[in-house]
């Protein structure tokens, strides 16, 4: 069930071929796609992913926010952050301005939901997520959103299907790009 589950299951119908899909952890999809060892993968745009996946088409635009705790008196800029613990998920691309930061002490971890009980525990002062991921990891946590604030670090941030070079499914690539955009233009993509 979820996000991924729906999206896979239109996209195969809609492109007319039978597509099993697997939630395996960032670093080990981007391993397997470095080695040619994959088939289609939905990431955030990420120029490393770029120099050896090719991009099928934008499934999603979303906003990466910085968060912390409700009470929490730190100011949620890259600046104010300076010196602090900051979490994220390995791998994933934030935007350029994440990436050039060098004044927070980055924390790479391996999913969100571990970063969120590490800002509960203190662990963290403040976590980098996608306000999607972060919106469902709340409720799978059950976790209520008004606990935290939130601030937008990079606006209008996109995720995209993206295929390996060396996928056993490369020939279905026009049938898998024309269902993307046709779930696009008919408003389905967004309703996911």
């Amino acid at each position: 069930a979820g996000l991924i589950h729906m999206l896979a299951t239109r996209l195969s119908e809609h492109a007319g071929i039978q597509m099993r899909y697997r939630v395996l952890p960032h670093q080990r999809v981007l391993a397997d796609f470095r080695r040619s060892d994959g088939d289609y993968t939905m990431v955030f745009q990420n120029p490393i992913v770029d120099d050896f996946a090719e991009r099928v088409g934008v499934v999603l635009t979303t906003d990466m926010l910085l968060l912390t705790h409700r009470a929490s008196p730190q100011d949620l800029t890259l600046e104010a952050l300076a010196g602090k613990t900051l979490g994220y998920i390995s791998g994933t691309y934030y935007g350029e301005a994440f990436a050039a930061d060098r004044k927070t002490i980055k924390l790479p971890l391996s999913g969100l939901e571990q970063a969120i009980r590490m800002l509960q525990l203190g662990r963290l002062d403040a976590l980098i997520s996608s306000d999607i991921m972060l919106r469902y990891s709340l409720e799978q946590a059950q976790l209520n959103p008004q606990m935290f604030r939130t601030r937008v670090l990079a606006p209008g941030h996109e995720a995209h299907l993206y295929v390996s070079p060396g996928s056993r499914d490369a020939s279905h690539l026009p049938a898998v790009r024309a269902a993307l955009k046709q779930m696009r233009i008919s408003g389905e993509l967004d309703e996911i």
